[in-house]
């Protein structure tokens, strides 16, 4: 996905990486690569250390946990869900 929209919409890699995140179950954010600077974009590990930022912070809604570990109760997700659906 993030080749594509590399190669047919002309994105840069950082924005194509972060609409492709939903390809690996994470919300699209385009912005979430932005952190990077321009400088440091050749270096795997600057890479790799954003990419375990961006999943420390989104994790736990992929496990259905608030962010201090508690998990979600069914309720608690119906009540979520319902709260966006109308947004």
């Amino acid at each position: 996905m993030t080749r594509e929209l590399i190669r047919d919409e002309g994105l840069p890699i950082g924005i194509a990486l972060g609409r492709a995140m939903p390809a690996l179950h994470f919300p699209k954010d385009s912005t979430f690569f932005d952190r990077i600077k321009e400088g440091r974009r050749t270096h795997k590990s600057v890479w790799q250390r954003e990419f375990n930022r961006v999943y420390r912070k989104n994790a736990c809604f992929l496990e259905k946990q608030t962010t201090s570990q508690l998990f979600l109760s069914e309720e608690d997700l119906t009540k979520s869900f319902e709260k966006v659906k109308n947004e």
